[in-house]
């Protein structure tokens, strides 16, 4: 029911109503939701949601912004107010698995879960990457966090490209790998990796 983008810039979107941080002048409530992501959306303690928000002021006052914040995350759309999307439960929060989906979320997962199999197929990390269209949260420089979020899924990202690319090579489909080689080589043009791989692709294409 709701689907969020955190791959670009944050948008909220609740079927028929969507929330775009570009038009949202709820800057501090998204920055709830964007902790939360960074967290994996799944029972996140209070207080560390605090910490990371309100780092400089006392407990008692964290507190009471963050009652206030995530109150205002709640509602910010009039189909949201309809909707148990966030719940709290034992001092943790969670976005609700069985309405709520988050790209990057979803991406970290699937990503995770075709590097465990013991023989991935070049199919299995396909779809995962398509899901990483841009970094996350780009430009967002408000919180440190953010950044290393962000870096944390760019490596990932990169991790991913050049399974798929050396899966790839060891089917004899060199074309397929340097696609996904030429994205790896834009996001780290420094990686050895990547050109040690490419002279591989172009070793098989004689």
């Amino acid at each position: 029911i709701v689907r969020v983008t955190s791959f670009g810039h944050l948008r909220i979107d609740f079927g028929s109503g969507v929330v775009d941080e570009y038009e949202c002048r709820a800057s501090v409530t998204l920055a709830l939701l964007k902790a939360l992501i960074v967290n994996g959306g799944t029972e996140v303690p209070i207080f560390k949601l605090m910490d990371m928000l309100w780092p400089e002021i006392d407990a008692d006052n964290a507190y009471r912004n963050f009652k206030v914040t995530l109150s205002r995350l709640r509602h910010i759309h009039s189909i949201a107010e309809e909707i148990d999307w966030i719940l709290v439960k034992h001092k943790k929060v969670s976005l609700s698995p069985s309405v709520c989906s988050v790209d990057c979320i979803l991406f970290q997962q699937n990503l995770e879960n075709a590097i465990r199999k013991d023989k991935p197929q070049a199919d299995d990390i396909t779809g995962t990457l398509n899901l990483y269209q841009d970094d996350f949260l780009r430009g967002d420089t408000r919180y440190p966090w953010i950044h290393r979020h962000r870096n944390d899924l760019r490596e990932a990202f990169i991790k991913g490209l050049l399974l798929a690319s050396e899966l790839h090579l060891e089917s004899g489909a060199p074309n397929e790998a340097i696609a996904y080689l030429d994205q790896a080589q834009k996001k780290d043009p420094l990686n050895e990796q990547v050109y040690a791989l490419l002279m591989q692709a172009y070793m098989q294409m004689g």
